[in-house]
């Protein structure tokens, strides 16, 4: 049985195409997660300032965050890490380049975005119990607690719901 040369061609088409549709898929689903990702970042920035500014309070918030971050973690680079945290430390620890406090786990979920350096935030505070203070990623949903607890407090902590 010989296949003619149109028809080879035809199939050599077929699979190249279909290579490109998974890789253009591929592609445009990490695009999505590292966007979710970024977003994340402003929404807590401006979620943590709005709180800093006013005299005191609470607020309960949801974020959306890609299946492949398991947690996102507060980090005081400066206190010892708590037992049984040091495999985290240790991962999360990649990213830090002497500001960044708020770290994405496993390192590489975050698609190679830099870790945050989260303005106004209490980092001895939120890390008081646990050092690195992390907060589990659920279905997609990732929920957090900041807490400004008198007007005197020149810095929000945030803590798990």
């Amino acid at each position: 049985m010989e296949m003619s040369f149109g028809m080879i061609f035809t199939i050599v088409l077929i699979v190249a195409f279909l290579g490109f549709t998974f890789f253009a898929i591929t592609k445009f689903l990490n695009y999505r997660d590292k966007l979710q990702i970024a977003q994340f970042g402003t929404s807590l920035q401006e979620n943590v300032d709005t709180l800093w500014r006013s005299s005191e309070g609470s607020q309960n918030y949801e974020y959306n965050l890609p299946g492949k971050v398991q947690a996102v973690c507060i980090w005081n680079y400066h206190a010892q890490p708590t037992a049984g945290m040091t495999k985290v430390k240790n991962d999360i620890e990649r990213d830090y380049t002497g500001e960044e406090n708020t770290f994405f786990y496993p390192h590489e979920a975050s698609g190679n975005l830099e870790a945050l350096n989260i303005k106004n935030l209490d980092v001895e505070k939120t890390t008081q119990k646990e050092n690195p203070y992390c907060f589990k990623n659920k279905d997609g949903k990732l929920s957090l607690v900041i807490i400004k607890e008198s007007i005197s407090d020149t810095k929000v902590k945030i803590q798990r719901v």
